[in-house]
């Protein structure tokens, strides 16, 4: 049982794959490709954590791009964290809430 999660998985959307700056090519295609929506490891993560977790543990998961399509997709109480020097799309979620019908 963990306290903490912490993710960085592949969340760039197929969509966004096909206009991807030059730079972005260097990167191995299965460090960055995650579906339609840029979902799917954000997806198996949130399902399977749960039980890898304390009853007061958290999950910290970076969305990227994939944010807003997080926020549509599950219907759980994301804490987005604010950085002062750049980044975004980096979120909490608290064990408790990690709750799937």
């Amino acid at each position: 049982m963990f306290d903490l999660i912490i993710t960085n998985p592949p969340y760039v959307p197929d969509k966004i794959m096909l206009d991807l700056p030059k730079e972005y090519l260097h990167e191995p295609h299965m460090a960055l490709a995650a579906g339609e929506k840029g979902l799917d490891f954000i997806s198996r993560i949130l399902h399977d954590a749960p039980p890898f977790l304390t009853d007061n543990g958290i999950v910290i998961i970076e969305a990227g791009v994939a944010s807003e399509n997080m926020e549509k997709g599950f219907n759980m109480p994301f804490i987005w964290i604010d950085f002062e020097i750049g980044g975004e799309g980096v979120a909490l979620i608290e064990a408790s809430h990690l709750k799937f019908d």
